[in-house]
């Protein structure tokens, strides 16, 4: 199933209200529809430029670490735009082995 196919009913459903609105004379009717259109350009323009300019680095302290060495992360995400985040969600996943020999200590 598409990905925008939710968009895409809604965009059909205010263009049909637009429509609707223009045979029958209801100026409320079009205005829906209009302001319906409308935020869904919003929405959709939100969604590609939301993310543009954040940027995600994450650093080791070390280069190199043999078994037992302490290494630690650090994630550092920045957001060089005027626009602040609502809400940012990371999913910044460990190799399985480093894992494993996390537990083993």
């Amino acid at each position: 199933m598409p990905q925008n196919l939710g968009s895409d009913l809604w965009i059909i459903l205010f263009v049909l209200l637009i429509v609707i609105g223009v045979f029958a004379g209801q100026g409320l009717v079009i205005g829906l529809g209009m302001m319906g259109l409308l935020l869904t350009g919003i929405s959709w323009l939100w969604s590609r430029v939301s993310l543009e300019h954040v940027t995600y680095e994450r650093r080791l302290s070390q280069s190199r670490a043999l078994i037992g060495d302490e290494v630690s992360m650090t994630v550092i995400i920045t957001n060089r735009k005027p626009v602040p985040l609502g809400k940012l969600a990371v999913d910044d996943e460990i190799p399985k082995a480093w894992k494993s020999a996390a537990l083993m200590t």
